[in-house]
């Protein structure tokens, strides 16, 4: 059976000599399935409806979840400082939006929500930093592959065996009701929660996967199973993800270096086109995949958000707690369909903080970049999944509500890669794990042993 291609463990050396126990391990990987949401509507009982995913961290059982494996997280922080150390420190600037969302509780159209919701933020991203260092990049990336294949797997069980929660169902309560009958939504509340998780496990396993010569029968059943849950899921989104990770295989990977520059002009060539004759462009291309140009009603309530007055330009109305302050009344009364957030990720960040919060978002996004940028020209083992997320987060937070969300698989894999990838230089072996670097020498002791060795 084939092994999945080594990525750079960019941990300390010590964190891969000694391995973690296994209550470690199990405390890493039920966190990891946490924050994939694969267990949080079974933790709220089973709840379906539009509500209840709106306020899934109202749930008891979620709430105990999420603070146990919090505080874990923060003893695990404690325990194992000397290996989280490089990567905490790395991932300082991740705390920048964090720290603005705990102050925006001051300002808050509904403080005790913000309150919540900044806590599930900080844990969320304490997390991401902590179970990186621990596992290991390499087998942290295997670890999420099969915890995203198990919850794509039970979802597509729950669709075909139990349809009345595993597919969405027409209710006349629900005005968006009867345009999703019969999608799979599995384990999640949302078809486009279940979509791009499957998109995103398809990803990973192509990724971990050697050449295609070398392919497993499981590499294939799961990348097979996880097309066919977008298919059925419904996810236009979902749908065009599914071809990030041949772009970042092309872009990411110097076997495919040669083609680079061609690659380049083709994209600049589309995107002149597009911005042409966009508006044709999309009507055709959404028809497609069976949507129509603004992307289902997306566009009119984007409009509405940046020329409302309800929404605070500078500092917004509290994190998580921008709709609360009159603006899904008002959305409510345009296009007569209750919205809980705005439907594009970096739109909610200005709803919820403002430009300040625009600001302090984009900052880790640009360090995330500049940090690709330098594990792409190292030659990184895990510049092709950095590439690829990095994809995968702006498609997605084009059209939903991910950007800096807490308890999510989003902001927990930005916080993770962002503190790993600051290790690039390190050196790896053929197996993509850490091995002695030796220590730098000054040009002058250079030229002096040179001399002495004459």
């Amino acid at each position: 059976m084939s092994q999945p291609a080594p990525i750079a463990a960019t941990g300390s050396k010590s964190a891969v000599e000694r391995p973690i126990g296994f209550a470690t391990a199990a405390l890493c990987v039920l966190f990891l399935l946490f924050m994939t949401g694969g267990i949080t509507r079974l933790l709220a009982g089973g709840a379906s409806d539009d509500e209840a995913m709106a306020s899934s961290e109202g749930y008891v059982g979620v709430q105990l979840m999420a603070i146990f494996l919090y505080a874990a997280m923060s003893v695990l922080l404690v325990t194992h400082w000397s290996r989280v150390r490089s990567e905490f420190l790395a991932g300082l600037p991740l705390w920048i939006p964090v720290v603005f969302a705990v102050a925006s509780v001051a300002w808050s159209y509904d403080s005790a929500l913000t309150l919540r919701r900044v806590i599930a933020l900080a844990g969320t991203t304490l997390g991401g930093i902590v179970v990186i260092s621990l596992l290991g990049t390499r087998k942290f990336a295997i670890m999420l592959a099969y915890v995203l294949a198990v919850v794509v797997g039970v979802s597509a069980l729950f669709a075909l065996a139990l349809p009345s929660f595993g597919q969405h169902v027409s209710d006349s309560t629900l005005g968006w009701s009867a345009l999703h009958a019969g999608r799979w939504r599995g384990l999640y509340w949302h078809k486009n929660q279940l979509g791009p998780i499957a998109s995103m496990c398809f990803g990973f396993w192509y990724l971990l996967s050697p050449t295609w010569q070398k392919w497993s029968p499981k590499n294939l059943v799961v990348m097979t199973l996880s097309i066919v849950t977008v298919l059925f899921a419904g996810s236009a989104q979902a749908e065009i993800q599914l071809g990030l990770p041949f772009v970042a295989v092309l872009f990411a990977d110097n076997r495919f270096r040669r083609f680079r520059t061609f690659s380049l002009i083709i994209i600049l060539f589309i995107s002149i086109i597009i911005g042409l004759f966009h508006d044709d462009i999309f009507s055709f291309l959404s028809s497609l995949v069976g949507r129509d140009a603004d992307f289902s009603g997306r566009t009119e309530i984007w409009d509405i958000i940046l020329n409302t007055r309800s929404v605070d330009p500078i500092i917004g109305g509290g994190y998580g707690a921008g709709f609360t302050g009159g603006l899904a009344d008002i959305i409510n009364t345009v296009i007569y369909q209750e919205m809980k957030n705005a439907h594009n990720g970096f739109l909610q960040q200005y709803v919820d903080l403002g430009l300040f919060g625009i600001v302090t978002l984009g900052i880790v996004i640009l360090l995330y970049l500049f940090r690709l940028v330098f594990c792409i020209k190292s030659n990184s083992p895990i510049s092709t999944f950095g590439l690829y997320f990095y994809m995968f987060y702006l498609t997605t937070n084009m059209v939903d509500n991910y950007a800096l969300r807490s308890q999510d698989i989003y902001w927990f894999l930005m916080s993770s890669f962002i503190a790993v990838m600051a290790n690039r230089s390190a050196p790896v072996d053929a197996r993509g794990e850490p091995c002695e670097q030796p220590p730098r020498r000054s040009a002058r002791i250079s030229a002096i042993q040179g001399n002495a060795l004459r």
